[in-house]
C-alpha cells in the first residue's frame, strides 16, 4: 500500500509540474516522439542491412569484391564490377582465402520451346554455388556448374518455365542457338534480402559466355 501512495503521489506531482509550462511540456513530449521515432527507424535500417544473404551456409566468411573509383574532387565510387584476374590474384597474395568465384551479370534470351523471353542471368565459375552457400533442393552442388552448356535455376523460376520444379536433365535455349541443360535446382532466394539480382546461374565454361 505504501509503494502504491507513494506512486500516486509522484504521478500527481509529475502531472502538476507538467501543467504548469504546456508550452514546454508539448515541446517535450514531441522531441521524445521524434526522437524514438528516428531511432527505432534506425533501428530497422541496421538490421535490414544486416539481414541481408543470411541465407547463405557461410555467410559469416563470405565477402564480395568491390572496385573503388576515387575521381579528382569528387567522392569515392563503389562498384561491383572487378577485374576478372582479380580472384585468382587475391588467392595468390592471401593464403586465408579458401576459394574464389566470379560471377558476371548479362542478360539473355531465354527460351523453351516455341517461347522466348528476356531474363537476368549470372555467367558462374564452377564454384559459384559451393562459394555462396546457395541452398540446392535437387542435384550436386560441386558439379552443377562444372561442365559447359549447364544451367542452375532456383524453384520458382524452374515452375514458371516448366511448371514443376522436379526439372534436372531438361533444356532450355539461350540466345537462340545454344541449347544448356539443367543441372541443379535451388530454393528460391528470399526478396529483398541478398545482393544477387538474379535466381538463375549458367556455367561461364561455356564457350559463349
Amino acid at each position: 500500500a505504501l509503494r502504491v501512495a507513494v506512486l500516486r503521489h509522484c504521478l500527481i506531482c509529475a502531472w502538476r509540474t507538467l501543467a504548469r509550462t504546456p508550452f514546454q511540456t508539448a515541446l517535450s513530449v514531441l522531441g521524445m516522439a521524434v526522437g524514438l521515432a528516428v531511432a527505432i527507424a534506425c533501428a530497422l535500417i541496421v538490421r535490414g542491412e544486416y539481414s541481408y544473404d543470411r541465407f547463405m551456409s557461410d555467410y559469416e566468411n563470405t565477402y564480395q569484391c568491390l572496385s573503388v573509383l576515387l575521381p579528382s574532387g569528387q567522392p569515392a565510387v563503389y562498384n561491383t564490377m572487378t577485374n576478372s584476374a582479380l580472384a585468382a590474384r587475391l588467392r595468390l597474395r592471401f593464403p586465408q582465402i579458401r576459394q574464389a568465384t566470379r560471377l558476371e551479370e548479362d542478360r539473355v534470351q531465354l527460351g523453351n520451346g516455341a517461347s522466348s523471353f528476356p531474363e537476368q542471368i549470372y555467367w558462374a565459375d564452377p564454384n559459384a554455388l559451393q562459394v555462396l552457400g546457395l541452398p540446392v533442393r535437387f542435384g550436386d552442388p560441386a558439379l552443377a556448374l562444372s561442365q559447359p552448356d549447364s544451367i542452375v535455376l532456383t524453384s520458382g523460376v524452374a515452375r514458371q518455365i516448366f511448371g514443376t520444379a522436379a526439372v534436372v536433365g531438361r533444356t532450355l535455349q539461350i540466345d537462340g542457338p545454344h541449347r544448356v541443360r539443367v543441372t541443379a535446382i535451388l530454393d528460391d532466394l528470399p526478396a529483398h534480402r541478398t545482393e544477387l539480382n538474379s535466381a538463375i546461374f549458367i556455367s561461364g565454361v561455356s564457350a559463349y559466355s
